[in-house]
């Protein structure tokens, strides 16, 4: 199985997707199970932009797997932030996902808030996940935080994170 995560922020420090990886092997154990990928956007506003991205990762998968008929799937983790041009954002996001067959994890309102409980000044963004990283801070994320239905009037700090992917996944390790 490839499985392309996409995910929003700076390309080169990667925070969400550090936070995100840290989850999907604490969680299942995956390192040689699926070929994961990530893809990180500037922003969580070019979404539509994955798509040529998505399809190069999907052709450079077969490429090297002639014959193979291993499942893709595409799982779009974005923050739901706060306010009514984000809330509108995330249903144009969502409409995405389900018109291209693609799943969506949300945060709310940011991953560091779901994963560390609390906001994290930008500053202090690529040494809190990298800490959390290191520290292997992903033992002490309580489950019920990523096990959320829907973030319309859901607190801040939970995720459908756990749900999403235990349906692709399958159980976890």
């Amino acid at each position: 199985m490839l499985l392309i995560v996409v995910t929003e922020g700076d390309p080169k420090r990667e925070i969400d997707w550090k936070y995100i990886k840290s989850f999907l092997d604490y969680r299942y154990g995956i390192r040689n199970k699926v070929k994961l990928k990530s893809i990180c956007l500037a922003s969580k506003s070019k979404f539509q932009t994955a798509l040529p991205k998505i399809q190069n990762e999907i052709s450079r998968f077969f490429k090297m797997r002639p014959g193979s008929s291993e499942p893709v799937v595409v799982c779009l983790c974005f923050d739901t932030d706060y306010g009514a041009p984000a809330q509108e954002q995330n249903q144009r996001i969502e409409e995405f996902a389900r018109a291209h067959g693609y799943r969506l994890a949300w945060m709310h309102r940011d991953v560091e808030e779901v994963f560390l409980g609390r906001r994290i000044p930008d500053k202090e963004k690529v040494r809190a996940s990298d800490a959390f990283v290191n520290k292997q801070g992903i033992a002490s994320v309580g489950l019920h935080k990523l096990l959320a239905s829907k973030f319309d009037g859901a607190p801040y700090g939970v995720s459908n994170i756990a749900v999403v992917f235990d349906e692709l996944l399958g159980e976890p390790k």
